[in-house]
């Protein structure tokens, strides 16, 4: 299999197969909508589960900020300092391409489809519907469904907002943190645990807000900042993902644990737009080092990393972004005219798997037109300053989108070969 160019170092199976899971959660959060009454095994393999698929998202987070947070990091360690232009150059070939051209597919459809058709007024309009967007401030953008339904074109890339915001006051902080970055910054990832959720309480009374209780930059990018923080301990403290392997099991069940109640308990509820958040941010936090400190093949997390089924959702993860890119398209074609009848008449587990291969399969296929080459390009041209280190983590492997996940994808994967 080509895959885009990679810098020195490997691509950890562990990551990718987060990646595939977090990606996997939120399609399955977005099924189309199915009318049939027919039997359903899959469907109800993962019913129980349904209430809690959108929390991949925060998934998606915490990944970026261990991934991202980590490479900086690496970089400080290494160069004692960090080089933005390059970083920012970087962040921008991966997220940028592909990002880009989703709006202007999203900016044709909504003047052909969803707005007046007169040339210029419907090209206009369908701009002005999407404008917040190409600055990466949708994440402030109203909308009135809570996430599990399709509420407008492109309204899931709030994710790549939040995102892009870390990216840009993460870099920042370090670089005017200077030598004190060391202390300075787990400071500020732990504080940021504490004011989002004191703002985020503000309106544990109140009804959801599925903009300003679930989307906003300031009430969500202390996820990003846990990861950023785990990835500081990875780096600067020895010995600390050893200690995790030693208490890998208890270190699991409490990333479980913690994450337990979103997936039983209404996302509009207080106690889930509140210290639910916090909850998934340490809950999936732990997850993250447990898989991180498993060596493929020793161990029972280990066996079943080294498993056919765990390097194709790997697969799924490396292709995570242009997956959570488009998805949203294909069950706005399912659910939408013609094809709804159509779909209609599938049996309902062929009709979730119809979408399921569409989806990987169209994200796969802009993936490969557009991200690789970009990765190519940007590789040759402004590899990475961040050098290979000691543990396993950031340094060694690029980062991912999630949402997304937006992240970096590393210019290489082996999971077919690992």
């Amino acid at each position: 299999m080509n895959e885009p160019a990679r810098p020195q170092g490997r691509r950890l199976i562990q990551l990718d197969v987060l990646r595939g899971i977090a990606v996997l959660m939120v399609m399955l959060n977005h099924v189309p909508h199915d009318g049939t009454k027919s039997f359903s095994l899959i469907r109800s393999l993962v019913a129980p589960f349904e209430v809690g698929y959108w929390s991949g998202v925060d998934l998606f987070f915490v990944l970026s900020g261990f991934l991202v947070g980590g490479l900086l990091i690496s970089e400080l360690r290494a160069r004692g300092e960090i080089d933005l232009k390059r970083f920012w150059i970087r962040r921008g070939l991966k997220i940028w391409p592909s990002y880009y051209l989703y709006l202007a597919y999203l900016v044709v459809l909504t003047a052909l489809v969803y707005v007046d058709r007169t040339v210029p007024r419907g090209q206009l309009t369908a701009l002005m519907v999407h404008a917040k967007k190409f600055v990466y401030l949708q994440s402030y953008a109203s909308f009135s469904k809570p996430p599990a339904l399709v509420f407008g074109p492109g309204t899931h890339t709030w994710t790549l907002a939040v995102e892009e915001h870390f990216y840009l006051l993460l870099p920042l902080l370090l670089v005017f943190s200077g030598k004190r970055w060391r202390t300075i910054l787990p400071v500020v990832s732990i504080a940021l645990l504490v004011v989002c959720l004191a703002i985020r309480l503000r309106s544990f009374h109140q009804p959801m807000n599925w903009t300003w209780d679930y989307q906003v930059t300031h009430k969500r990018i202390d996820a990003l900042f846990f990861g950023v923080l785990l990835a500081f301990l990875a780096q600067t403290r020895p010995g600390f993902l050893a200690a995790i392997g030693r208490w890998r099991p208890l270190v699991g069940v409490a990333g479980l644990l913690l994450i337990a109640p979103m997936f039983f308990v209404p996302l509009d509820s207080g106690f889930v737009k509140t210290f639910g958040y916090l909850m998934l941010s340490l809950g999936y936090g732990c997850i993250l080092l447990t898989f991180v400190s498993s060596e493929p093949g020793h161990g029972l997390l280990g066996r079943a990393l080294a498993t056919r089924p765990a390097r194709v959702l790997a697969w799924v993860g490396f292709w995570s972004y242009s997956i959570y890119l488009w998805h949203m398209e294909i069950v706005s074609l399912m659910n939408s005219g013609p094809a709804e009848r159509w779909f209609d008449g599938f049996p309902s587990d062929l009709r979730l798997l119809v979408y399921l291969t569409a989806a990987i399969s169209v994200g796969v296929l802009m993936g490969r037109l557009i991200e690789k080459p970009a990765l190519t390009w940007r590789e040759r041209y402004f590899p990475s300053r961040s050098p290979n280190s000691p543990v396993p983590e950031p340094a060694v492997v690029e980062d991912d989108d999630p949402g997304v996940a937006d992240q970096e994808v590393p210019p290489a994967v082996e999971p077919a070969s690992t």
